[in-house]
């Protein structure tokens, strides 16, 4: 079998057995046309980390993560693979995207008030600043959210799913481009945001990976 035809192969028997894994662990169908109606439900426990009523263990995690990367770029940080947190589980890059921007755009207040106190919002490069914070912070509590209703579990073991189910999520559920473009915050643009000003807010580690051989 020439190299070709070895790897079309590989890429079918990955697919099958990517397959049969999300099957067998009972992950959802994901209904993208109700996903942002879906994300308003969970907007209460997104205010609650940033007012500081919950603390998320995804910030240590990043802070981690932040400081051992100090002294390099975001990039080389990335391809090292060392900003592992920044997914959204079996939902994939595209719905890290779709999250990262719900969050941003009702959050962007939030956001720029927490900016001017927030130490990890304060360091560039190497995935600080804000839209790192968004990624790595706010965008995997709002999928442990998600992987909570689908599930039926509570919260613990929707993080375990999460990280779980990151690999195969980035197989089914990837942007067109296969990488998410990041979303950048304009702090000082308050236009279009906040139009969900009537919710009523509430408040309610990660394993290994999968791996396909």
């Amino acid at each position: 079998m020439n190299l070709r035809l070895q790897e079309k192969f590989c890429q079918a028997h990955k697919a099958r057995t990517a397959d049969d894994v999300w099957q067998d662990r009972g992950y959802p169908r994901i209904d993208w046309s109700a996903l942002h109606s879906r994300l308003r439900a969970h907007h209460g426990h997104i205010h609650a980390i940033l007012d500081g009523h919950y603390e998320s263990p995804y910030y240590k995690q990043h802070a981690k993560l932040v400081s051992q990367s100090k002294g390099r770029s975001a990039g080389s940080a990335a391809a090292s693979g060392r900003f592992t947190g920044l997914r959204a589980g079996y939902y994939g890059t595209k719905g890290e995207k779709i999250m990262a921007e719900n969050i941003i755009q009702k959050f962007s207040d939030e956001l720029r008030s927490l900016s001017r106190t927030e130490p990890l919002m304060a360091i560039s490069g190497a995935s600080g600043g804000v839209s790192g914070y968004v990624h790595a912070i706010l965008v995997p509590e709002m999928a442990v959210s998600l992987i909570m209703e689908d599930m039926h579990c509570d919260r613990d073991k929707a993080r375990l799913i999460l990280a779980d189910s990151a690999d195969i999520g980035e197989m089914f559920n990837a942007e067109e481009d296969e990488k998410v473009q990041r979303v950048e915050v304009d702090l000082l643009n308050t236009s279009g945001t906040n139009d969900d000003d009537d919710e009523v807010f509430h408040t309610q580690k990660p394993r290994k990976g999968f791996r396909l051989a």
